[in-house]
């Protein structure tokens, strides 16, 4: 049962209770947020049962008892949270038009879907966001997870007419909540580099150990993004997150490589990178790699390790 309005607290939808529509679900449940996580099937009927969201982190368990909506009947929000991959979003559109004119926060890779989107809502609704966080499913049920923390905090488009609505939901929840007044720059940056990550995560067969190991794939992993980056700069685009732009453009490649030679085997790679990718290689993923030529007007060392991943 959705949770009544009051005049003083908003009412927030997460749309899609995948990975990180559970967490942020969960986290802004116990942040004391009046939300709702909005879910169909199978993965509703699970929820329900099992009383709510169990979060795992640093192998403690909690379950948040976060009310789940059917997505036929979500009930009227305020501002929905949208976490599902691209390929859904149009699917998607009759859900949020039936919770009435809430601010929409797209936090996902909206890939080729932004202009759909910005249509259907309106810019004044609009409000893109990216989380700062990433996990898994467990075998067991629960939701693994981790936040990524000041390399990459969750980002907002500080330019939005709605920010800092948005902002002041986010916090609660927290882990750390910033944002970014050139969202555009913001959205590419990341977009070539979480291209090229998963692309040698596939190449490695999803194992993020074996692709440590594997210091050839890695450093064309790396000059990919570093190469990519560069072309994003020469077209006009500012490259941020800082910590990227310092990563892979200020300091030397062999710094980089050795860099992921030890994130990929630990949490990073092995709770939030690796899985993510492993399961939407089929779907999310090439549509973020065809992205990425079109971003660095196939770029050699991007096109390079993106061949033997067969895009049509």
């Amino acid at each position: 049962m959705v949770r009544s309005q009051t005049a003083s607290e908003p009412r927030i939808a997460v749309l899609g209770a995948g990975v990180i529509g559970q967490v942020l679900a969960a986290r802004l449940h116990a942040g004391g947020v009046d939300v709702a996580l909005v879910a169909r099937g199978r993965t509703r009927r699970r929820l329900a049962e099992r009383g709510g969201v169990r979060l795992r982190q640093d192998g403690d368990d909690a379950v948040h008892r976060v009310p789940v909506v059917d997505a036929e009947e979500p009930g009227t929000y305020d501002l929905v949270i949208v976490c599902l991959r691209a390929e859904d979003l149009p699917g998607a559109l009759p859900v949020i038009d039936a919770m009435g004119a809430p601010t929409v926060v797209p936090m996902m890779h909206l890939a080729d879907q932004l202009d759909l989107l910005t249509a259907h809502v309106g810019s004044q609704r609009l409000v893109r966001a990216f989380p700062g966080l990433g996990g898994r499913l467990t075998d067991d049920g629960a939701v693994e997870w981790l936040a990524v923390g000041k390399a990459q905090p969750t980002t907002v488009d500080g330019r939005a007419p709605r920010a800092d609505e948005v902002m002041d939901v986010l916090r609660r929840g927290g882990p750390e909540v910033v944002t970014t007044e050139d969202m555009d720059s913001w959205t590419a940056t990341h977009e070539v580099f979480i291209a090229a990550l998963g692309a040698a995560v596939v190449r490695a067969g999803g194992d993020p150990a074996a692709l440590a190991r594997d210091r050839s794939l890695l450093v064309a992993c790396v000059e990919a993004v570093r190469s990519g980056l560069r072309v994003l700069r020469a077209s006009g685009a500012a490259v941020e997150p800082a910590p990227v732009r310092i990563l892979f453009l200020r300091m030397p490649r062999w710094f980089a490589v050795a860099y992921w030679r030890r994130a990929f085997p630990g949490p990073i790679g092995r709770v939030t990178i690796a899985p993510h990718v492993w399961r939407s290689r089929d779907d999310e993923m090439p549509v973020l790699w065809r992205r990425a030529l079109e971003l660095t007007d196939w770029d050699p060392p991007m096109a390079a390790l993106l061949e033997p991943l067969g895009l049509e």
